[in-house]
């Protein structure tokens, strides 16, 4: 584990607001050490972390988030090791933290040892930063835990550009979806010997960056990270979907695992293509209510956050949220 003399100067160089560049910088430095002082980082982050997971820091933190609750702790280690240890002293100091985050600061150990190595990075920490994991800290009253884990394709989608690409977004995360349930699928996969598949595609038709394609493989996990220009996308939402199938058949080809299996595309939700395609909305927070169930659930889909202010109309934001409804009132 890296030496706190050490560790202090690097991650208490961000500051106290620090922006993407100050990560970026965090980075480079780190990649310019050496492999042990990358991991070395990793852990002695994950301790202070771990340090700072104690129930009187998260009710002073005031989230129902344990992510909020983390990224909060990544704000107090990135403002020094003075306001560190103050807030690790007294619980209630966190509180000052509670609108700000630092979660990239999560992630620079990773992409300063990629980069160095060129390896992915599968190392992992002797604590874990997340919220409960201080079990001398929480006793019996650590947050409740779900026996969820990810599943074995993580596909991650972005968008650059000013082609319309939201409902082929949709497209390809319901085409990825029936990869992941589909027995045949994961009967091919558990030939690859790691644990998941990371599927990262970009679309960009920005023409900012050129096309590619790199897969790593590491131990555990194999990454296929693709940069793709969108050719004219149909507007017949079967063939889009079809679309969408072809396209995660042939990225999942690129594992390198032999004939992909074949897929059946799955039928298109008409009203959830719609939302999708409409694109990215502002709108009001959610209130705390629909917050605890997305926690307990795992997650929340446009139609639960509908159906609640159908219940609920006259909540802040309700009229916002009813008009995107593309149901029948």
């Amino acid at each position: 584990m890296m030496d706190e003399d050490v560790f202090w100067p690097l991650a208490g160089g961000l500051g106290r607001h620090p922006d993407d560049d100050a990560f970026e910088r965090l980075t480079d430095l780190l990649a310019g050490r050496s492999e042990a002082d990358i991991t070395g980082f990793a852990d002695r982050l994950a301790d202070v972390l771990w340090a700072l997971d104690t129930p009187a820091h998260f009710q002073a933190c005031e989230t129902v988030s344990d992510d909020v609750f983390l990224y909060v702790r990544c704000a107090v280690v990135g403002a020094g090791r003075k306001a560190y240890e103050r807030v690790l002293s007294r619980p209630g100091g966190i509180g000052e933290f509670a609108d700000e985050e630092a979660e990239l600061l999560l992630t620079v150990a990773e992409q300063a040892y990629e980069r160095k190595t060129g390896r992915l990075w599968e190392h992992e920490t002797p604590v874990s930063y997340e919220a409960g994991s201080n079990t001398g800290a929480w006793g019996d009253a650590a947050p409740d835990s779900d026996d969820w884990s990810p599943p074995w394709l993580d596909l991650m989608l972005g968008s650059t550009g000013p082609a319309p690409v939201h409902g082929y977004e949709y497209c390809l995360g319901e085409a990825a979806g029936a990869v992941i349930a589909d027995p045949a699928w994961q009967k091919w996969w558990a030939t690859s010997g790691v644990d998941r598949c990371e599927l990262l595609l970009l679309l960009d038709s920005s023409g900012e960056q050129l096309p590619s394609t790199a897969v790593k493989r590491g131990r555990k996990r194999l990454r296929i990270d693709v940069v793709r220009v969108p050719g004219p996308l149909p507007d017949d939402p079967d063939a889009l979907m079809a679309l969408a199938v072809d396209e995660i058949r042939e990225l999942m080809s690129l594992a390198d695992l032999g004939p992909v299996p074949p897929l059946t595309t799955p039928a298109v939700d008409t009203e959830r293509l719609a939302i999708a395609a409409a694109g990215p909305v502002v709108v009001p927070e959610l209130p705390a209510e629909l917050m605890e169930q997305a926690m307990r659930t795992g997650g929340l889909g446009p139609f639960d956050v509908f159906d609640y202010f159908r219940a609920h109309p006259d909540a802040p934001g309700a009229d916002v949220w009813l008009n995107l409804d593309p149901r029948d009132p």
